[in-house]
């Protein structure tokens, strides 16, 4: 609640400047030049892995089914979660989309992977650095809680979800023990970032097709078993009383 209320506006306004800084400076490139930079369709000499590198890419960017029990969780109105996640992937394919033309319309095949990079030096790239750092940072406390979560119950079950100061203090230890280790293996690993993009074209279909699917067969499972046990206990209330009525009649 605290991240939501403190934390995920100014983020959200900092990606935005962000993404609007990275369009103007492209727009304004003294550089540009109209010749051989875009291709419509897929370009020429384009293999079968290049295709399905670029696709998980995109299925990576649009990747937030982890989290969502999460976010429903610690709403004030679970129920509104559709309404709020529709609005979102629909801003989302909207941003995507125009920053996508916009940036490959105006660099084409010479733009970087990460945006930021086909900036020039200067203080319009700096700004864009920082405000993505922050962007980056609030995401990672909002995706990592349920990790966090997780070891705080494993570890300190006592204390989990305790607002006391042992409970701060564990929880404390916890996140900043973690992020230290994480740094230590991004560091350590010298191919880090070829296993980051491993383990999310792994799982990442997997996660955004996969786990709506199954929730949904579980919720429609969960629904039939109580409506089994429901129909169950009517029918068995019902034969009692039936045969509470026979016995007194028999008595009559």
């Amino acid at each position: 609640h605290m991240i939501s209320k403190y934390l995920s506006a100014p983020s959200t306004l900092a990606i935005v400047i962000a993404i609007v800084l990275i369009i103007v400076s492209l727009v304004h490139n003294d550089d540009w030049e109209p010749e051989d930079k875009t291709t419509v369709g897929v370009e020429p000499g384009t293999t079968v892995f290049d295709f399905l590198q670029s696709l998980s890419s995109i299925v990576f960017a649009y990747q937030g089914q982890s989290i969502f029990m999460e976010l429903m969780s610690e709403m004030k109105k679970p129920k509104e979660f559709t309404k709020s996640i529709n609005v979102a992937y629909l801003l989302m394919v909207i941003v995507y989309a125009a920053t996508v033309i916009i940036a490959y319309g105006f660099e084409g095949n010479a733009v970087e992977g990460f945006l930021p990079d086909s900036l020039s030096v200067g203080k319009a790239k700096t700004a864009v650095g920082v405000l993505v750092v922050f962007h980056v940072m609030v995401a990672y406390l909002i995706a990592i809680q349920p990790f966090h979560m997780w070891l705080h119950s494993t570890f300190f079950p006592k204390t989990f979800n305790s607002s006391s100061c042992q409970g701060r203090t564990h929880w404390f230890c916890i996140t900043v023990c973690y992020i230290i280790f994480a740094w230590v293996i991004v560091n350590l690993i010298p191919f880090f970032g070829d296993l980051q993009a491993l383990i999310g074209s792994t799982l990442g279909a997997p996660i955004v097709f996969g786990w709506p699917s199954l929730f949904y067969l579980l919720v429609v499972r969960e629904k039939a078993i109580k409506n089994a046990n429901s129909n169950h206990d009517e029918e068995t209330a019902a034969a009692g009383s039936s045969k509470k009525s026979e016995i007194g009649r028999a008595h009559v």
